[in-house]
């Protein structure tokens, strides 16, 4: 008999227990398709970076955490979460900041965001862009007067837009059409010829003229307007648990230095969790490392040696055959190079590289 009362009275101190147990939700919006956010987003949550940084002595001595992850395609959907409080931090760009801190101060309820960090940033607005479609006559950002186009609404990018608009001198309610359109939407409309032009952030710019369905017509960076993305916390969340935003800011780090210190790996894994870019697939399928850029002849073996360096070598072949065939020209030529992503040149073939360098040695 006393042994059964002892179990009983064991049993309902364990409910007790059970029943007393706090449990903190943290809800972390990210932007995993646009990879100015990935030390924020991706790589924390993929890595389990956050879990490994949330104290679990003092007043969280017994807490169980509930991480819940939110992806969006831009940063305003991202904003009406955050004011609905399922979202406690998120990564965004400045406009989409600003608009959401502008609605906090709107809802007058006490509650505003904080802009805790800066993930990346560019002094001139590089990463935006406006594409129109592949098939389209329009070369130019001026040529667009009168044209439908679409963009994410209260993104970084519409910010792009309207500034763009202004140095044209135009009306943005008289003189375009500008819908809104999220960019896996916009892909489709290009490729259907429903847009005549669209505005987006990093990497949609690169990414859709890679993919072959558009052409880009205008850097972000010729609007000469800086951009950031960072991450935003709710003040009422920052101001009850510190620690926790602590935790979040420590992981972040984390995911920084690793991206800075092993960029294959992570970008590798970054195209496989997003899907943005290609991986290079199972290592088995190569005959060398697809990152070590082996010569074999006159070919390279790797990942990028066609989408890249082979645009590079047909233009340097081009011009030393323009050299050879002796072709008068009214100017300069001028073979500009990319660093960043990939662009769509699938059409030079992989063992150009070599033999257009060799044969412009000494040239």
């Amino acid at each position: 008999m006393n042994k059964f009362r002892a179990f009983i009275g064991m049993f309902f101190l364990a409910v007790s227990i059970g029943q007393s147990e706090e449990v903190i939700r943290i809800g972390i919006g990210t932007q995993d398709t646009t990879i100015n956010c990935a030390a924020g987003g991706a790589v924390v949550r993929e890595l389990h970076l956050l879990e490994k940084y949330l104290p679990h002595d003092g007043r969280y001595k017994d807490i169980k955490y509930e991480i819940v992850w939110h992806n969006f395609t831009s940063g305003a959907p991202a904003n009406t979460e955050m004011l609905a409080n399922k979202l406690n931090i998120t990564n965004m760009a400045d406009f989409p900041a600003i608009l959401g801190a502008s609605a906090f101060r709107a809802a007058n309820n006490g509650v505003k965001t904080y802009n805790i960090a800066t993930l990346s940033g560019s002094t001139r607005g590089a990463g935006n862009a406006v594409v129109a479609p592949l098939q389209s006559k329009v070369q130019s950002f001026s040529e667009l007067k009168g044209k439908r186009i679409s963009v994410p609404f209260g993104s970084t990018a519409h910010a792009m837009l309207l500034r763009a608009i202004q140095d044209q001198g135009w009306d943005p309610e008289r003189d375009v059409s500008i819908i809104t359109q999220a960019p896996e939407v916009a892909g489709s409309a290009l490729k259907a010829g429903q847009i005549d032009a669209h505005a987006d952030f990093v990497p949609f710019g690169e990414l859709f003229p890679f993919r072959g369905i558009a052409r880009k017509i205008y850097d972000g960076s010729s609007s000469g307007v800086p951009t950031t993305h960072g991450i935003q916390v709710r003040s009422d969340f920052a101001e009850k648990y510190p620690e926790l935003v602590i935790a979040y800011l420590k992981a972040t780090i984390e995911a920084n230095r690793l991206i800075r210190e092993h960029p294959e790996e992570l970008c590798t894994k970054l195209a496989e969790w997003t899907g943005v870019v290609v991986p290079p697939g199972e290592r088995t399928h190569w005959r060398y490392e697809p990152f070590a850029g082996v010569r074999e002849g006159n070919a390279i073996h790797g990942r990028g040696a066609v989408d890249m360096k082979g645009g590079i070598a047909s233009m340097l072949l081009a011009t030393q055959i323009r050299r050879e065939l002796n072709v008068p020209l009214s100017g300069d030529i001028l073979c500009s190079r990319q660093l960043s992503m990939k662009r769509s040149v699938g059409w030079a073939h992989w063992h150009w590289p070599i033999v257009a360098i060799e044969r412009m040695a000494g040239s």
